[in-house]
């Protein structure tokens, strides 16, 4: 899960994307949508570039690193969040809504 969506994790190929967006993020956001991309590492650490959405844009990508904990099951991803006008990005910040990107494991018993 992320941000109320149902995410799915492709450790192999470095991929995280949406499965089921949650309705507010539809119009931006559809299944399939690539969330991130690079090396993921389970139990272990993460790098790569996440994506942020917004409507009617392409996606603004950017660095982000991170690490997962086996403890509560999350990885957390890190890094400098586009800030926009408009569709363009004209910068990045650590305090952009984007700078954190949680994701927590729902696990089949």
């Amino acid at each position: 899960m992320h941000n109320g969506s149902m995410v799915m994790i492709d450790p192999e190929a470095g991929i995280i994307a949406d499965r089921e967006p949650r309705a507010s993020l539809r119009p931006a956001v559809g299944p399939g949508s690539v969330l991130f991309r690079g090396t993921l590492k389970p139990g272990g650490g993460a790098h790569g570039t996440a994506y942020a959405f917004k409507q009617g844009c392409p996606p603004a990508p950017y660095p982000v690193r991170g690490q997962y904990s086996d403890h509560d099951r999350t990885l957390n991803l890190r890094g400098a969040g586009p800030i926009r006008r408009g569709c363009e990005v004209i910068g990045y910040s650590a305090q952009s809504p984007h700078a954190s990107l949680l994701f927590t494991y729902l696990l089949d018993d």
